[in-house]
């Protein structure tokens, strides 16, 4: 159960378990929120990050200067009228719309995701209550129904099976469709059987911080 992690604080964080506690919240409130962000722009944003990020494409920027050049009519062949000016304009404005609109459709599967539903354990209730995933904080306690989105990274401590396997599809990480087998610590199967033990629960997780590595895990519980 226990493995070697990490030497040095830069490489390892501290879970804490119980969000009864005021300084547990606040400790476990420091490794960031659950939502998701995936778009490049906001309302504010769009216009000034777009038009930096149009004008960081070598013909634009070749052609603007050449719209520029065209005003000066000791050098221009246009009589000191930007012919260039039209077409680049469209061109950029094309690129923008075409920006904005898959920029929305981000916007769009970000709050789907940030929105959906799951199964949190709140000690003040003694029961397992619906919140959305952007709610959802490191140290909770989640119930993932058959079928069911898994929310975040977890760490299985008990399963319905009295073997405590489940499997998981992970191919929104890999791409594979093929079960994944996970299995739940003996001991912790045994300690987490039934829910209303759930209200008593104290203890911390000290793992690995956030990495790629999807295949691999190590901490102590």
């Amino acid at each position: 159960m226990a493995k070697a992690l990490p030497s040095g604080p830069e490489h390892q964080r501290q879970v804490m378990l119980s969000r009864e506690d005021e300084s547990h919240i606040a400790q476990n409130r420091r490794h960031g929120a659950n939502s998701i962000r995936t778009s490049k722009y906001t309302v504010l944003t769009f216009l000034p990050l777009n038009l930096f990020m149009q004008f960081n494409k070598a013909p634009n920027v070749y052609f603007l200067v050449i719209a520029f050049m065209q005003t000066i009519e000791m050098i221009s062949i246009s009589g000191g009228k930007s012919a260039m000016a039209v077409p680049l304009v469209f061109v950029v404005l094309v690129s923008m719309i075409k920006d904005a609109f898959e920029d929305f459709g981000r916007h769009r599967a970000d709050g789907q995701e940030n929105d959906a539903e799951t199964l949190v354990y709140q000690h003040q209730t003694r029961s397992f209550q619906r919140m959305r995933w952007k709610e959802v904080h490191v140290g909770d306690v989640i119930k993932v129904e058959a079928d069911d989105a898994i929310p975040a990274d977890l760490l299985l401590l008990q399963c319905s099976d009295a073997k405590g396997v489940c499997y998981v599809e992970t191919k929104n990480l890999d791409g594979e469709t093929n079960l994944k087998v996970k299995a739940a610590e003996k001991d912790l199967q045994a300690v987490f059987k039934d829910e209303k033990e759930l209200g008593h629960l104290a203890g911390h997780v000290r793992c690995e911080k956030p990495n790629n590595a999807i295949y691999k895990f190590e901490g102590t519980i």
